[in-house]
């Protein structure tokens, strides 16, 4: 049963009462890939949301490099020092956190038992940190355990954070998509309010040599979703570079902003490494991108 995933219509219109009157700040990150990622950015960071105190931090996927038990618990200790600063982290997995073995090539049973082997255990890593730091949250309206999504509110501005990579696959799921439509129907004067997609993966095949993919299934994506719910922002990492458009989707043209999140960690040299402080008012401003200082040093 899909609502049995989700808080209670009651819930839902409960949690309007955190609806701000002066608008929001999220500092947005991606790609942390904890275990190439420097204490000092960490600190930086960190240092910067104890100086400002946004609403919340956004991350949108890749939170591990390998998946790997020490990687989880460097990124539980920086999820837990935002928990102690008051800022709330809200989060979507990427290929990165979800084994990394299953991406290369299954040629013997027992390097099929280890990918699977690997794939369990990160799942049961970040369905930790999902039942930490999502369920159960004020701002948290619903959550899709099963899939590790939610949506999250902070005033007029909603979050669906829906995990894109499933094994091989990079795509969301038809029940994925039926699941959101259920919780949204939910939301009361949703026509008030601005929804925004986080997903790890982008919806457009980007320009200038970069080889990473897109999802599979955007029509799906856009038309039972983006179209329907009328979404003001798709917000995605993977790429490792902060890219922001007034755009259109590209199979059904739909009109939408896209904010690609840059990476904080050492593994892409070729962009500039930081973090994006994002204010949305009455109006959506431009995120502003914070280059890492330990870089330009």
């Amino acid at each position: 049963n899909i609502m049995e995933q989700s808080i209670s219509s009651s819930d839902l219109k409960e949690s309007v009462a955190t609806r701000s009157k002066t608008g929001n700040t999220f500092l947005l990150i991606s790609d942390l890939h904890f275990g190439d990622l420097p204490q000092v950015a960490v600190d930086e960071f960190l240092d910067y949301v104890e100086l400002t105190h946004p609403t919340a931090v956004i991350c949108s996927g890749d939170i591990t490099l390998h998946s790997r038990p020490a990687e989880f618990a460097l990124a539980g200790a920086f999820f837990s020092k935002l928990d102690q600063l008051n800022v709330p982290i809200i989060f979507t997995c990427g290929n990165h956190d979800m084994g990394g073995k299953l991406h290369e090539k299954l040629s013997t049973i027992a390097v099929v038992k280890n990918c699977v082997d690997g794939y369990t255990s990160a799942v049961n890593e970040v369905q930790t940190l999902f039942n930490q730091y999502i369920v159960g949250k004020p701002h948290t309206l619903a959550t899709n355990t099963q899939q590790l999504d939610s949506i999250c509110r902070f005033g007029d501005d909603i979050f669906v954070l829906l995990r894109s990579q499933h094994r091989k696959i990079e795509r969301i799921k038809s029940e994925q998509l039926a699941w959101c439509q259920t919780v949204l129907n939910n939301v009361v004067d949703l026509s008030t309010c601005r929804l925004h997609l986080v997903a790890h993966h982008s919806l457009w095949q980007d320009e200038g040599g970069d080889k990473h993919t897109p999802l599979d299934r955007r029509r799906r994506l856009e038309a039972d979703l983006v179209g329907r719910f009328q979404f003001s922002t798709y917000i995605h990492g993977h790429n490792h570079r902060f890219t922001y458009q007034n755009t259109t989707t590209p199979k059904l043209g739909l009109r939408i902003k896209r904010i690609a999140v840059p990476t904080m960690c050492t593994r892409n040299r070729s962009y500039e490494r930081g973090f994006l402080s994002w204010k949305t008012y009455e109006t959506m401003l431009e995120p502003e991108l914070h280059v890492l200082k330990w870089q330009q040093s």
